[in-house]
């Protein structure tokens, strides 16, 4: 009986098997194994010190796969941290990267509207500034034409520095939206699984133009909320809750 356990144990944990798990219809699970386990206690033929001995020898045995299993799920769990620690790095730098081109884009922004605004100024300053030729001997008319012709382009001038300035301003609200859009997802650590689904899911172009979908990026979105249709490897009851679970082969 002893040697049933063991031998269970080592088939069920060495060999990777999931114990627990509900898909399970062999006997190396864990429901199984306590059942034995159970049977060998309270069977009145195992009340002897040899099988005393034995179940002592199962205890240490036992022992020593539970800290097998700690180690490796304690390992796992570190990758994971060090991914997304990895990810919310990237992100920060990507972020001040953005956040660096962007002054840059303002500032020659605000450079260039000034120069603008000099030389509008300028030409105004030189319109309203009298002829170098005296206006004697020119007729009212004249006069009058020269001064309509000045007030002209010195509206038109006033109506393009006015557009110009209107540009910059709508410019400027859009790169400040898009600065705090991403402030507020900065330190925010990226879906891991999310990720490591993008670069197992490998679709065809023909599926991706058949959902509708504008390239492979909207077309993993798509199938990472409704799920992929059911197939060997892909075996799920929930796929919210497959698709981040162990049991998922992106998960490794």
């Amino acid at each position: 009986m002893c040697s049933s356990i063991l031998s269970s144990l080592q088939t069920a944990v060495l060999a990777g098997i999931k114990i627990d798990s509900p898909d399970k219809t062999d006997t190396n699970t864990m429901e199984h194994i306590i059942e034995l386990l159970t049977q060998f206690t309270e069977d009145p033929n195992n009340h002897t010190p040899a099988a005393f001995e034995d179940f002592k020898k199962l205890e240490e045995y036992c022992h020593s796969l539970r800290l097998k299993l700690k180690t490796s799920c304690d390992a796992a769990k570190k990758h994971l941290d060090a991914e997304e620690r990895k990810a919310t790095t990237l992100a920060k730098t990507e972020l001040k990267r953005r956040e660096r081109e962007e002054e840059t884009v303002r500032r020659r922004a605000s450079a260039d509207l000034k120069k603008d605004q000099k030389k509008s100024l300028l030409k105004l300053n030189k319109l309203l500034q009298k002829p170098k030729t005296p206006l004697s001997g020119k007729t009212d008319k004249q006069v009058l034409k020269w001064a309509l012709v000045g007030v002209r382009k010195n509206e038109q001038a006033a109506a393009i520095a006015r557009r110009k300035a209107e540009r910059f301003v709508k410019k400027q609200q859009k790169l400040e939206d898009a600065a705090e859009r991403k402030r507020a997802n900065a330190g925010v650590p990226k879906n891991g699984a999310y990720s490591r689904f993008c670069t197992w899911f490998q679709p065809t172009t023909e599926q991706i133009v058949e959902a509708g979908c504008k390239n492979k990026r909207d077309y993993n979105s798509h199938v990472w909320s409704t799920g992929l249709e059911a197939q060997p490897g892909l075996c799920y009851d929930v796929w919210d809750d497959f698709k981040k679970s162990p049991e998922a082969p992106w998960i490794e």
